[in-house]
């Protein structure tokens, strides 16, 4: 059998940094068009936040105080490259960590299930001795009523054997006189 979930996790790591090129390329494009687009002002405010969220990052790590800070935006196509980057990179991570992250899901998921069809069978098979164990008491019960009921016919037989022999001595003795 053909592991097809892990053909498809090849394929999409294998084609998703073109793929995310083809994307940047696509948006760098339409920044070319006079037109502006979903993509184009999406991309421009990534890299404008990007921009910033480094900046930030930067300044914090040499001791500058936040009041002090000022962003200075950058242009629209410098922003576009550095969001279309951003996203490239964001798409292709995704990517590599979406796959695995699956892969757990769904694995923790059939484990919960086996796991719950154990639990189901062994639930089963607990009934079952309960059933077994009431079968076993009511056999106890009828088998002590037939071991105390044989003893009784037994009891009887002797008594019965004892009346019969003395009644054969009692006929041997008449038959005698």
């Amino acid at each position: 059998m053909i592991p097809i979930q892990k053909l498809a996790s090849l394929l999409i790591r294998t084609f998703s940094k073109p793929l995310s090129n083809q994307i940047k390329r696509y948006a760098l494009n339409k920044h070319r068009s006079k037109k502006p687009s979903f993509v184009k002002t999406a991309f421009v405010f990534l890299g404008n936040k990007y921009h910033n969220f480094e900046t930030f990052i930067n300044r914090k790590s040499i001791g500058i105080k936040s009041q002090e800070m000022f962003f200075k935006p950058l242009s629209d196509e410098a922003a576009l490259n550095k969001g279309s980057d951003l996203f490239a990179d964001i798409f292709v991570y995704a990517c590599i960590l979406g796959i695995p992250l699956l892969e757990l899901y769904k694995s923790q998921r059939d484990s919960a299930k086996k796991s719950q069809e154990q639990d189901t069978a062994l639930q089963n098979y607990q009934t079952q001795i309960d059933n077994l164990k009431q079968l076993n008491d009511q056999f106890q019960i009828e088998y002590s009523r037939i071991v105390a009921e044989n003893q009784y016919i037994q009891q009887s037989l002797k008594h019965f054997e004892k009346d019969i022999d003395d009644q054969v001595q009692h006929l041997q003795k008449q038959l005698k006189s």
